[in-house]
């Protein structure tokens, strides 16, 4: 569960593998200091395992493409996170936290990509945004997204899940935050976007008492999985952009795009049956709504 005021603390706890965790990550307060040593050590290895297999793994530039695809690698990811919060003049120590979140996202196993000449025609990939603070929770996403292309139509489909794990581990809220199913000139086709408490519930489990808003937690989920980044699905995933800068309210005095300009989906409006649908009931998520092609 979130971190709450009675458990936390701005001196770090002393144990073993709490000390080397707060060392080696530079996590910040407020400290949890109901965690074991125990789940300390659990987090440690888990997380250190993370950063060895991504250190050792040969395809981390071929299939990424290196300096062409910057976005899809981790501290580029972890930058751009910390960048949308440094636009949060209510958040004191938004520096400290955006350094700390530069190192706290990381790429899962089981990757794949599938390339159609030089652009991606399916993507699963799976990240994982670990809290800045000293409590030891994370988030995970999920994200696909398929593109097919005929001589008289074009398919495409993106969707991005996020589990909200607690110190154990174990999923406390899975949420769809996007999807959209295409198809030109198709009346088989939906939109869906996140309710705004979704954005307000990770908030609280990444950062705490920090006051960030819906706008600026959506900008940091999108830039987790570089869809602030230059890469070629982002014509189908524009509308995503258009529509949470419309639906997520900024915080005042909150500074930065977060997302490069220019980035429309007029492809993807070239149907004119149905409009992205903005749901404000989360359970709806939860159904199946849309139209699989």
């Amino acid at each position: 569960m979130p971190i709450q005021q009675k458990d936390a603390s701005a001196s770090p706890p002393q144990t073993t593998f709490a000390a080397k965790s707060i060392n080696k990550w530079g996590l910040v307060a407020p400290f949890d200091h109901s965690i074991t040593d125990a789940q300390w050590e659990v987090y440690y290895q888990q997380r250190s395992k993370l950063e060895e297999d991504f250190n050792n793994t040969a395809w981390k530039d071929e299939e990424f493409k290196g300096e062409e695809h910057p976005g899809m690698r981790r501290f580029a990811l972890g930058r751009d996170v910390g960048k949308s919060l440094l636009g949060c003049p209510s958040v004191a120590n938004r520096e400290e936290l955006a350094n700390v979140l530069e190192g706290s996202v990381y790429f899962l196993p089981n990757w794949q990509i599938i390339w159609d000449c030089d652009d991606p025609r399916e993507i699963d990939g799976k990240f994982r945004v670990y809290s800045p603070l000293g409590t030891t929770v994370y988030v995970d996403l999920h994200y696909e997204y398929y593109q097919r292309t005929g001589w008289s139509f074009v398919a495409a489909s993106c969707k991005l899940q996020v589990d909200v794990r607690d110190v154990s581990g174990e999923s406390e809220m899975t949420k769809v935050l996007f999807n959209m199913n295409y198809k030109e000139k198709s009346h088989r086709q939906a939109r869906r976007v996140a309710a705004k408490g979704t954005y307000t519930k990770i908030g609280k489990h990444l950062l705490g008492s920090a006051k960030v808003s819906e706008w600026k937690l959506f900008c940091m989920m999108m830039s987790a999985v570089g869809l602030t980044q230059h890469l070629e699905p982002h014509e189908w995933v524009g509308w995503v952009h258009r529509v949470g800068a419309r639906r997520y309210k900024k915080g005042r005095n909150e500074t930065g795009d977060d997302f490069p300009k220019g980035v429309d989906d007029k492809e993807s409006n070239k149907s004119s049956y149905s409009p992205e649908e903005e749901l404000e009931d989360e359970s709806d998520l939860d159904s199946d709504l849309y139209y699989p092609f």
